[in-house]
């Protein structure tokens, strides 16, 4: 759960939709701390390797899709995610 400002968000919903856009393969969404808001949104993307998309178009895939306090405020594209053996990304890494 993520705790900005006066919202509670469920980060999977976030994720459901980023991973609907063509050309993602995984995505990660986590609460990282903000002085202001008590944490903000950040999505980690994998992206496939033959395909080229940038903050600006994911971003603008949210808006679409999503309400304005669900959107990610920073979006960071990595070539993988940490797992465990199970094959669960470790999201306190991702913190």
């Amino acid at each position: 759960m993520i705790k900005s400002g006066a919202f509670r968000i469920h980060p999977q919903e976030i994720e459901d939709v980023i991973i609907e856009m063509p050309g993602v393969v995984e995505c990660a969404v986590v609460g990282m701390p903000d002085e202001i808001m008590g944490e903000i949104i950040k999505s980690f993307v994998v992206l496939r390797s033959d395909v080229c998309l940038n903050n600006k178009d994911i971003l603008q895939y949210c808006k679409k899709n999503l309400p304005e306090y669900k959107l990610p405020r920073v979006v960071e594209f990595i070539e993988s995610f940490p797992k465990t053996i199970s094959g669960k990304i470790k999201m306190y890494v991702l913190k």
